[in-house]
């Protein structure tokens, strides 16, 4: 049996990234072929977000440590002492910063296991990637994980061996369930950040429904985040607090929702944008602006863009929502997104793990 580590730090529990390291996890539990497990340094104890059943290896005490002077060398020199002595055939890591701890090791391993990147932010405009991330991906990594056509042709422009790049997007569950048209009821799902510097960029989207908000319509937000009071008040000045319904974090929103027009992101960048094309998954449409990483599943047939920054555009194309102007179908919506239903996600992740479509040099 090939045994592949997934090596996590300080990640939150709640994202995007968490649900797809989970639906991974999950997967390969019963697998016969493939032992999968987890090893987190520092990030909220992943036995509060992973399925049971998956081998977990927590080291959770050292989220605490890590404001110390210099605790960085201890966790660093504890990592690299981790991973001399396991014995695995795969390290697929989601943090370039652990490249060279991971390249060390496996020189003073017993059994010289692959390193694989697997990165959940668009390289080409993450303020994360620098020159020198770029260096260490080159000089230590045997393969990447990517989840966008945006970050692989980023690292092919950068002449990163096109043979260790594997393109597996993220996977989405094909849903039975189909969330009713309703033109007037909006949904945005994600973390709440409020300004055109953040990366969910909340104002925006809350400036264009302030313009519109003689019409009828409501909005439903699901989401914590460090500005929640902040847009709690903002809504209240815009006077258009009766229509917005703050809902909090759920783990599950798509089967609580029954009725939707769409689901808006305003965001400034995204890796991927899962909430998106879970959306997608149960016949909702997409309002977002027009990012590049969502590119990859957004089409005419299943979402409307609008440029970033133009918040009286993206008043119209509610108000053409609501006016019952814009119209989808559900299947139509469904159907767009085939190539990233799990059936193929996990055809191309096994195609990885076999060896059969990366550079085997190293």
């Amino acid at each position: 049996m090939k045994k592949i580590i997934v090596f996590v730090d300080l990640l939150g529990g709640n994202g995007g990234t968490e649900k797809v390291i989970n639906d991974v996890l999950k997967y390969y539990k019963d697998s016969s072929k493939f032992e999968v497990s987890i090893v987190n340094f520092g990030s909220i104890s992943t036995k509060k977000w992973v399925n049971k059943g998956v081998k977990q290896i927590n080291f959770f005490p050292f989220s605490f440590i890590r404001k110390i002077k210099g605790i960085r060398k201890f966790l660093f020199l504890f990592e690299l002492l981790f991973f001399s002595i396991i014995k695995t055939d795969i390290v697929i890591t989601i943090h370039l910063d652990t490249l060279k701890i991971l390249a060390i090791a496996r020189k003073i391993n017993l059994k010289k296991f692959e390193i694989s990147s697997w990165i959940h932010f668009g390289l080409k405009t993450s303020q994360f990637f620098s020159e020198k991330n770029f260096k260490e991906l080159i000089k230590y990594s045997d393969s990447f994980l990517s989840i966008t056509d945006e970050n692989t042709d980023f690292l092919l422009e950068k002449h990163y061996p096109k043979e260790k790049i594997i393109t597996l997007y993220n996977p989405v569950k094909r849903q039975e369930k189909t969330i009713a048209i309703n033109n007037q009821k909006f949904i945005y799902i994600g973390r709440l950040t409020f300004g055109s510097t953040t990366q969910k960029n909340n104002k925006e989207m809350l400036d264009a429904f302030s313009i519109i908000k003689d019409l009828n319509w409501s909005l439903d937000i699901y989401g914590d985040g460090e500005d929640r009071i902040k847009e709690q008040e903002y809504v209240k000045e815009l006077k258009i607090d009766k229509k917005i319904k703050f809902i909090g974090w759920k783990d599950s929103p798509f089967e609580e929702i029954e009725q939707a027009a769409a689901i808006i992101s305003t965001s400034t960048h995204e890796g991927f944008g899962l909430s998106m094309i879970e959306a997608l998954s149960y016949g909702v449409p997409v309002i977002s602006s027009n990012i590049e990483g969502p590119k990859v599943f957004l089409s005419p047939q299943n979402s409307l863009c609008y440029q970033l920054g133009n918040v009286d555009e993206l008043a119209l194309i509610l108000k053409n929502f609501i006016q019952k102007k814009i119209s989808f179908q559900s299947s139509n919506i469904k159907n767009s997104i085939e190539p990233f239903y799990e059936k193929n996600y996990f055809y191309k992740f096994n195609q990885f793990l076999d060896g059969e479509i990366n550079d085997k040099s190293k």
